[in-house]
């Protein structure tokens, strides 16, 4: 399913009045179409089976959406997991989506509103559908499913009007919200993405890998690989070989995953439990700087945000070489 660009998606304002009717009137009774209940600066959707989404009120007439389409939000599968915050602005609300990133339920997308516009953090040129669009209503259809349904059901005319100057008396509330959440003060430093998968850990692992400086040790060349091997120091994690006529030899022994090397297709470049036995197995100042990852509980706490960026390569979609 295509994914509506952020552009077309409502301005909060609309979406902050038309779901807070719906809340109102779901607290008088259960609707047709889905639930939603408002807690202060932030507007939440009850359609839990399917997904949810919310939205955030931030001073300066701004605002944050987030949730996840649990059917089409492809963001969830990225690997390494995507950064959904990455670039976003210094005046996010930093100590209220941190909690919610890193909560019990997976996110799919994270925009935000400033100046008029919709924006988000940088995505691969490949991903095909973030879940905002099957998640956040486009106008305020639902708004007039629940008022033609009491139509149909016979409700009194008195009540039906009710509800029409409550929904319009919402869209006026709305454009001037008594509750905001204050704006942020930067990004904090140090920042963690979540971790759900240990594929998602592999695939950070090899970023890392391919960032690291190659071992202080004696870099071998041909035959003299497993010569170089003394005691303490471990094996060579990658080799580039060449096969000939005459037969197979030993070009390069890296101890660092080398930047031209490009996995098959769904296996990882550097599985976690592969590379953790040989580090064990080496002295302390043979061990690259890229096993932290390996020595951290990542599902806690997260894996740092510069191993999750999206490269220029994959913004513009570039084959892989």
């Amino acid at each position: 399913m295509a994914d509506r660009p952020a552009a077309e998606l409502p301005a909060p304002e609309e979406l902050w009045a038309h779901a807070a009717t719906l809340a109102r009137w779901s607290a008088e009774h259960p609707l047709p179409v889905h639930n939603y209940r408002v807690e202060g600066a932030v507007l939440r959707s009850e359609d839990v089976g399917n997904g949810w989404w919310a939205l955030t009120r931030v001073a300066g007439g701004r605002a944050v959406l987030y949730g996840i389409d649990n059917d089409y939000s492809d963001t969830v599968g990225c690997s390494p997991p995507m950064d959904l915050l990455a670039g976003g602005p210094a005046w996010l609300p930093w100590d209220h989506l941190t909690p919610v990133v890193h909560g019990e339920e997976a996110i799919g997308f994270v925009l935000w509103w400033a100046d008029g516009v919709w924006r988000r953090a940088p995505y691969p040129a490949a991903l095909g559908d973030d879940g905002a669009s099957t998640m956040v209503p486009a106008d305020d259809g639902e708004v007039r499913e629940v008022l033609a349904a009491l139509r149909a059901d016979g409700t009194a005319a008195a009540e039906v009007q009710r509800k029409e100057a409550q929904a319009a008396r919402a869209v006026r509330e709305a454009a001037a919200p008594p509750v905001e959440l204050p704006a942020g003060r930067g990004e904090p430093a140090g920042r963690r993405v979540p971790c759900w998968l240990p594929e998602h850990l592999a695939a950070a692992l090899a970023v890392a890998m391919r960032a690291s400086a190659e071992s202080a040790r004696a870099l071998p060349a041909g035959d003299d690989v497993a010569a170089a091997e003394g005691v303490g120091a471990g094996r060579w994690l990658y080799v580039r070989v060449s096969v000939t006529d005459d037969g197979v030899g030993v070009e390069r022994a890296y101890d660092q995953l080398p930047g031209w090397w490009r996995g098959t297709a769904g296996i990882s470049d550097a599985w976690p439990e592969t590379v953790r036995r040989e580090r064990t197995q080496r002295a302390p100042r043979h061990r690259p700087s890229w096993v932290g990852l390996l020595e951290e509980d990542v599902f806690r706490t997260g894996l740092p945000a510069e191993l999750c960026a999206v490269t220029e390569e994959e913004r513009a979609g570039a084959a892989r070489r």
